[in-house]
């Protein structure tokens, strides 16, 4: 299922949302409110669902808490609030690349060329793999430096160009900086320091880890 987590934006989560809806989208995802603020009734798209968490923890944290609530789905996909889908029946075309252990994603406009971004999908058995979405200790930034790290080691990144999930960022000026960002970006050194703790103390074993239920463990159907 996707996943959604958005904070302190409701009319520009609703604006991805409807980018969803309209571009044919057949596959469940869950909207997560991360934190406990005022959304109006979001319209979604058809299979969608919204969960509210009452305190405001960051996308990461968000990402795990819902592969703990759900830990036995066969993929897991992320898009963030302030993207918007350009190309018909997105999902499916990503799907269509994906294994149990891989990770697809589509381009967003700006840097899907050389990093993980657009809607990404993951495949369920490479989480449960690895135990986490995202390792303990980042909130907002570097998840995506982890995701590059162990794609690149073990040769499991799928990039789909012809798919366009544009991610529309103040740092690509397509959007004015906001709340949301102002408080996700307060984390920045903190993340990029246990991004780099990661790396070296727990990056090998999470790659071990993956080998090893790649090579025989049994599989979730």
């Amino acid at each position: 299922m996707w996943v959604l987590p958005t904070y302190d934006r409701p009319e520009r989560a609703q604006k991805t949302l409807d980018s969803i809806a309209q571009s044919g989208c057949t596959t469940p995802g869950l909207v997560y409110i991360d934190g406990n603020q005022k959304y109006p009734a979001l319209h979604l798209p058809k299979g969608w669902s919204v969960w509210q968490n009452e305190l405001n923890r960051g996308v990461c944290a968000a990402l795990n808490d819902v592969f703990a609530r759900f830990p036995n789905c066969p993929w897991y996909g992320f898009m963030s609030d302030d993207s918007l889908v350009r190309t018909p029946f997105w999902d499916q075309r990503l799907l269509a690349q994906m294994d149990d252990y891989s990770i697809v994603h589509s381009a967003d406009g700006w840097r899907s060329e050389e990093r993980i971004h657009g809607a990404v999908v993951f495949g369920g058995e490479l989480l449960r793999a690895l135990q986490w979405w995202v390792p303990d200790g980042l909130v907002h930034s570097f998840c995506d430096d982890v995701w590059e790290s162990i794609a690149h080691a073990l040769h499991l990144r799928r990039y789909v160009p012809e798919v366009m999930v544009e991610h529309c960022h103040f740092g690509n000026q397509k959007a004015p900086v906001d709340f949301s960002y102002l408080k996700a970006y307060q984390s920045f050194d903190q993340d990029q320091q246990a991004f780099l703790k990661w790396k070296e103390m727990d990056f090998q074993a999470a790659i071990e880890r993956v080998q090893k239920r790649q090579n025989g463990s049994p599989r979730v159907s």
